[in-house]
C-alpha cells in the first residue's frame, strides 16, 4: 500500500512537472528562475560564515553575532514587502529582490575581505606545523604560516552586509510565495507547490561545490570562491525577466474556480461576465 501510494505521488509529481511545459510555461520558467534564485539564498549564510571565517580575518564570535543581525534583519525584510508590493507590481517586485542580491553577491565577497599576511612561526608551538605537509614545502616554508586580519572598515562592514543579506532574505521568501499563489492552477495547490519545494532542492547543492572549487583551486582567493554564487542570482534574473505573469494568469483562469475553499475565482469570471456584458451587474442591489 504504501508502494502504491509513494508511486502515485511520483506520477503525480512527474504530470506537474510536464503541465509546467506544455499547458503552464510560465510556471515552468518561473520554477527555473526559483530555483536558480533560492539555490543561492539557501546556501549564502553556509558560505558566508565560511568565508568570514577564512577570509575576512573575524572570530567566531564575530561570526556568530553577524549570524544573529542577519537572521533579526530578516524579520523587517519581510514585513516591507505589504508596503513594497504596494508600490511596485509583482513581478517588477521580484525582479528588484534578485536585483538585489545579485549586487550584494558581487559586492561583499570584494569588500569584506580581509588582508592576507604572513607571520613566524619558529618561535611557537610546533604542534601548529601540522598545517603543512613537509613533502610539499621547504622549511622556510613551514616556517610561515598565512593568517587573515581584518581588513578596510573591518566589522562594521560585514555588520552592513549582515544586515543587507537579512533583509533580502526576509523579502525573497514572501514575493516568491506570492506569485506562485497567483499563477497556480485551481484544484492543484498542494502537487504545484510540492513542484515548488522540489525546485528549490534540485541546485541546493551547487552553490556550495563551486564554492569549494574555485577555493581549492585559487590559493588565497576566498573572494572568488564566494563570488560564485552571483552567477546563480544572475541566471534567475534572466528567467524572472523572460516570464510573463500576464499569460501565466491568463493559463489559469479557467481553473480559478476548482480553488479549495476560496470564492474569488468564480467572482472574478462573473465580474468578467459583468464587463462583457453577458450578465447584469447586481451587486449594487
Amino acid at each position: 500500500v504504501a508502494k502504491a501510494s509513494g508511486c502515485r505521488k511520483l506520477n503525480a509529481l512527474c504530470e506537474n512537472l510536464r503541465e509546467t511545459y506544455t499547458v503552464y510555461p510560465q510556471i515552468g520558467i518561473f520554477l527555473v528562475s526559483y530555483m536558480f534564485f533560492f539555490a543561492g539564498v539557501n546556501n549564502v549564510v553556509g558560505l558566508a560564515s565560511n568565508f568570514l571565517l577564512s577570509g575576512a580575518g573575524l572570530s567566531g564570535f564575530e561570526v556568530a553575532l553577524a549570524s544573529a543581525v542577519l537572521l533579526f534583519f530578516s524579520v523587517p525584510g519581510a514585513l516591507l514587502v505589504a508596503p513594497f508590493l504596494k508600490r511596485f507590481e509583482l513581478k517588477k517586485a521580484y525582479l528588484i529582490s534578485i536585483t538585489f542580491w545579485v549586487v550584494i553577491s558581487a559586492t561583499g565577497p570584494f569588500l569584506m575581505i580581509g588582508d592576507f599576511s604572513t607571520k613566524d612561526l619558529l618561535a611557537r608551538n610546533n604542534s601548529e606545523y601540522e598545517f603543512f605537509n613537509p613533502n610539499n614545502c621547504t622549511l622556510e616554508q613551514q616556517s610561515e604560516k598565512t593568517v587573515v586580519e581584518k581588513g578596510g572598515g573591518g566589522f562594521f562592514v560585514v555588520l552592513i552586509y549582515a544586515i543587507l543579506y537579512g533583509i533580502g532574505i526576509g523579502t525573497a521568501f514572501p514575493i516568491s510565495q506570492s506569485i506562485m499563489v497567483l499563477i497556480i492552477p485551481g484544484g492543484k495547490e498542494a502537487g504545484y507547490f510540492g513542484l515548488k519545494t522540489v525546485s528549490a532542492k534540485l541546485l541546493a547543492w551547487a552553490p556550495a561545490l563551486c564554492f569549494v572549487s574555485v577555493n581549492e583551486a585559487l590559493e588565497n582567493r576566498i573572494d572568488l570562491a564566494f563570488l560564485t554564487i552571483s552567477p546563480f542570482f544572475v541566471l534567475a534574473l534572466v528567467f524572472g525577466i523572460v516570464m510573463d505573469l500576464d499569460k501565466a494568469q491568463q493559463d489559469i483562469k479557467h481553473t480559478l474556480h476548482l480553488r479549495h475553499g476560496v470564492d474569488g475565482g468564480s467572482q472574478l469570471m462573473k465580474e468578467d461576465a459583468i464587463v462583457a456584458g453577458a450578465a447584469p451587474d447586481n451587486t449594487s442591489l
